[in-house]
């Protein structure tokens, strides 16, 4: 039996006491565990409870407006100490404390600055900028009955005169920054940036300071937006109500036969892979591996839900959630963004769906969509019931990293591009195919140049960077004639297969069917 300081120190280090349960299991393996669900964890829990709680400080409904511009005064007045040590972050906090539209888009644009030239080295510079986009989004939205006063000033104040606004296609900006097809398309996008500002803040102490009306904003401006968008119909290509989603890989619409599409298959391990040999075998070495049937191991309940795009239509699971959308594909003729409610969105998969189970005919044809990297399980914390987090991340899932839901139609692709997170990433229905190209080929793959993310270059080896080569599969070899002597690994992920990506690797992502995915960073 071991000493009472080695029992301590491996309570320590097992990954499944930093979610907060209850574990009965003997560590040699996940199947010996009961698995617990997302929502008991830490990571999810205190963001769900202070977001969607019922206790507020708001008082009664004829004061809100009050009362949620006195709250935001006392946030914003306990920034000063921190960011009035710079010159930038007193003018900063100078142009937020105007609680006016035109003082946040100030206060927006000189975080983005100071996050360009230098590290946020404290969690004000990201509370400036999330409060910068609650003041909006308060002024915006007003009282809630669909007046648009407060939409014209900010058309007025976002106007396009402006060159220091209205960037087109630089996804590195903040939306508010960003070119869109319409203002309340920016709006709804801003909201969406909110989200996952308020993901990033890390610790209870800290997310006190997230206002506590946040949660109940966010719904209003999803409700703002359907009220003053444009009503049109979305062309997703072929109308149709097939709603499951393939359960093989639909070979007849492949320009490859998939047994030829992988030509260096990445390590494969049980589903009953331990997170000890996990640890030493990949995490340490940086390895990437695949598990298969992970997920069915871990009795996702996700896998069910999801063998249809029914759930996308329930209001339990977010259905009237308005998410992020990206169209198209890097390179292609039609790629773009902009937002769609997750009811509308199931039309583009049924329409993936229709295509995916035509065995013959080729003029079935449906538009690329994707709702990638959404944290969809912060959005519709109900969710959060049909997963477990993975014990692979080694209970290192937190607000620092970021769990998301990706779904998308058949041939979404994700450019070639690496993270500077570790990553675990769950298929859950369809299938794709997945290359990897580690950190020893990168001066073979055209990077584009690093964005700063820390002060004196901290971090820039890992930072997120895409590859200049768009189709990775078709390669412009006269253009980058040295991509073709990259090495990379390659695999196909089925349902419930889950994927080790390294932080730092180099990964492509090819949807060969419609498919939902998860990923944990961590």
């Amino acid at each position: 039996m071991p000493p009472p300081e080695e029992e301590e120190e491996e309570e320590k280090n097992n990954p499944w006491t930093c979610f907060g349960c209850d574990d009965s299991g003997d560590g040699s393996s996940g199947a010996a565990r009961v698995t617990p669900t997302a929502e008991t964890s830490e990571y999810f829990r205190l963001f769900t409870e202070r977001v969607w709680g019922e206790k507020t400080r708001e008082g009664t409904r004829t004061t809100l407006k009050t009362t949620r511009e006195e709250e935001m005064r006392v946030l914003v007045d306990a920034l000063e100490p921190e960011l009035s040590k710079s010159k930038r972050g007193k003018r900063t906090w100078d142009s937020l404390k105007m609680f006016t539209i035109k003082g946040a888009k100030e206060c927006a644009l000189m975080v983005t600055e100071q996050k360009r030239l230098k590290d946020w080295n404290s969690f004000e510079w990201l509370f400036a900028s999330a409060y910068a986009h609650v003041l909006i989004l308060m002024k915006v939205v007003g009282d809630g009955t669909g007046n648009r006063s407060g939409l014209d000033a900010f058309e007025i104040e976002f106007a396009s005169d402006d060159e220091r606004v209205n960037v087109a296609d630089d996804p590195r900006l903040p939306a508010l920054l960003r070119e869109w097809d319409s203002s309340v398309t920016k709006i709804a996008r801003a909201n969406l940036d909110l989200l996952n500002m308020v993901i990033g803040v890390d610790g209870e102490e800290n997310l006190k300071k997230v206002p506590s009306f946040y949660g109940k904003l966010m719904r209003e401006v999803e409700v703002f937006y359907e009220f003053h968008r444009e009503k049109k119909e979305h062309s997703w290509g072929v109308k149709s109500d097939v709603v499951e989603i393939a359960m093989k890989i639909p070979e007849a619409r492949q320009k490859k036969k998939s047994r030829d599409l992988v030509q260096n298959q990445i390590a494969s391990e049980l589903s009953d892979l331990s997170a000890a040999v996990f640890l030493q075998k990949y995490f340490k070495t940086q390895k990437p591996c695949v598990v298969r049937k992970y997920a069915n191991e871990q009795k996702w309940k996700l896998l069910d839900l999801c063998k249809t795009t029914e759930f996308l239509r329930d209001e339990m699971f977010g259905g009237k959630r308005v998410v992020p959308v990206e169209f198209g594909f890097p390179g292609s003729n039609d790629s773009g963004a902009g937002v769609v409610s997750l009811s509308e969105f199931s039309e583009a998969l049924n329409a993936s769906n229709a295509v995916d189970a035509s065995e013959n005919s080729s003029s079935l044809q449906c538009k690329v969509a994707y709702v990638s990297q959404h944290c969809l399980f912060h959005h519709a914390p109900e969710l959060q019931k049909y997963i477990s987090i993975p014990h692979l991340t080694l209970g290192k899932v937190t607000s620092a990293g970021a769990s998301n839901l990706w779904i998308g139609t058949r041939e979404t692709r994700t450019s070639l591009h690496r993270d500077p997170y570790d990553n675990v990433f769950v298929q859950v229905s369809g299938f794709k195919y997945v290359r990897i190209y580690l950190d020893d080929q990168t001066e073979k793959l055209y990077s584009e140049a690093v964005m700063t993310t820390g002060a004196a270059g901290k971090n820039q080896v890992n930072a997120f960077t895409r590859s200049l080569v768009k189709d990775v599969e078709n390669p412009d070899l006269k253009k980058f004639p040295k991509f073709a002597e990259a090495t990379y690994f390659d695999t196909i992920l089925k349902p419930g297969d889950a994927m080790f990506i390294p932080r730092g690797a180099w990964h492509y992502v090819r949807s060969l069917s419609t498919s939902i995915s998860v990923n944990f960073w961590f």
